[in-house]
């Protein structure tokens, strides 16, 4: 076997570090775009140039697709998002679909095919992320606590029994985006609490994240946070139910057949107007989806809106699905959804393998665990915005200088 030369074992140790490099990079910008998220998607009612101010971050994250070529191997994952993309805008092209949502669920899913590339991170100042996380999160909790004492409008107001009252949104549109950008500061309570032992601290951020959470008043997100407190105190179960969920695939066959259920609800008991009003939304789209021919249930219809003929007057939102999983199936059917249900089961087996400490794990986990209850009636896949937060601990973790000890067994 023929020695390598001096020159060849410095080019290959210049080659890999230059890709080390652009790996790191990658890394900076997709921490740097979470992290402004929640100052731009105040301006979500905002056009810069004809598009929509909240969507400038994306630009920087952007940069990425032309680096990762740059590495030695690209993921296999990334290449079939691309393929996937082009072939499905080409679809909403010819079918008069909604191309804009084929591209938002494009780069919404983008960081998730690179996790597998900052393995091997060098990066240790994640620090930066914090600080502008942090100092920009002032902002929301500021117009959240005038929208508290009357002295600012809320966004957005419901009608409940009849009743009109608004909830806080810290100045979003909804204020299911202020819950979700609490995530990140809700698990770094807990990273205080469980992993660093700063007790004290940690638990003074969990709880007033907790007492913020009631006084919004948004119920799912309040159900999933009191999830992860109580999971918190049994943090191998956590674990091992979030494992199983993704290792036996249930993420992709559980939607399925809950969609499928809402079908024969609609045939056999009709309109259920139950979740204030999810269900029959969920019906109506389910009646639609499974009528369609067999090419548009495996490739979807690049649409979520019902047609005249499946709508009723007695339900509105009929453009939205209020479920991710639902939209997904609807919009990119079942060969979309099974790509996306893949890459996340993927990412939950990768976890599950390093040796993560765990406590540690269970903050990682906690992120399913909120992604998981979210999506029952938000649509976060079509929202980068609010997808990169509610999973940025995921990729914290492989920045940072400790990253657990050896975990016990089971």
């Amino acid at each position: 076997m023929p020695k390598l030369g001096l020159d060849t074992i410095a080019n290959l140790q210049t080659n890999s570090t230059y890709r080390l490099g652009i790996t790191n990079l990658i890394y900076r910008l997709f921490l740097l775009t979470t992290a402004v998220m929640p100052l731009a998607s105040l301006f979500w009612d905002t056009n810069f140039f004809w598009i929509k101010a909240n969507w400038a971050p994306y630009s920087i994250f952007l940069i990425t697709p032309f680096l990762i070529p740059l590495r030695k191997r690209i993921p296999v994952e990334y290449v079939v998002l691309i393929f996937l993309s082009v072939l499905y805008l080409l679809l909403a092209y010819l079918n008069g679909g909604e191309t804009e949502t084929v591209i938002r669920f494009a780069i919404t899913i983008m960081p998730l095919t690179f996790y597998f590339l900052f393995d091997g991170i060098t990066d240790n100042k994640h620090n930066y992320f914090w600080w502008i996380y942090g100092t920009i999160m002032l902002i929301p909790i500021y117009n959240s606590y005038m929208q508290y004492i009357g002295k600012m409008p809320f966004d957005e107001f419901d009608a409940v029994n009849g009743e009109v009252w608004g909830r806080m949104s810290g100045g979003y549109q909804k204020p299911m985006n202020l819950v979700a950008f609490g995530v990140p500061i809700y698990l770094f309570g807990f990273y205080l609490w469980r992993v660093r032992q700063l007790k004290f601290i940690g638990i003074t951020i969990v709880v007033a994240v907790l007492i913020g959470i009631y006084l919004i008043g948004h119920r799912t997100s309040l159900i999933a946070y009191l999830v992860i407190f109580v999971s918190s105190f049994f943090m191998r179960t956590t674990q091992k139910l979030i494992y199983a969920y993704y290792h036996y695939f249930l993420n992709f066959f559980v939607p399925i057949l809950a969609f499928i259920s809402f079908r024969l609800m609609l045939s056999t008991v009709g309109l259920w107007d139950k979740l204030r009003g999810r269900v029959p939304i969920w019906e109506l789209h389910s009646q639609q989806f499974f009528d369609q021919g067999l090419m548009d249930i495996l490739i979807g219809s690049q649409k979520v809106l019902l047609e005249s003929k499946y709508q009723d007057p007695s339900v509105i939102l009929i453009a939205e699905a209020h479920n991710n999983s639902f939209r997904t199936i609807i919009v990119f059917g079942l060969l979309g959804f099974f790509f996306y249900c893949f890459v996340m089961r993927k990412i939950v087996m990768h976890i599950q393998k390093r040796n993560y400490e765990n406590s540690l794990k269970f903050i990682i986990f906690s992120c399913f665990t909120y992604f998981i209850l979210y999506t029952i009636t938000n649509e976060p896949l079509y929202y980068g915005s609010v997808l990169w937060p509610v999973l940025i601990w995921i990729f914290l973790v492989q920045s940072m200088h400790q990253k657990g000890k050896p975990a016990l067994a089971n």
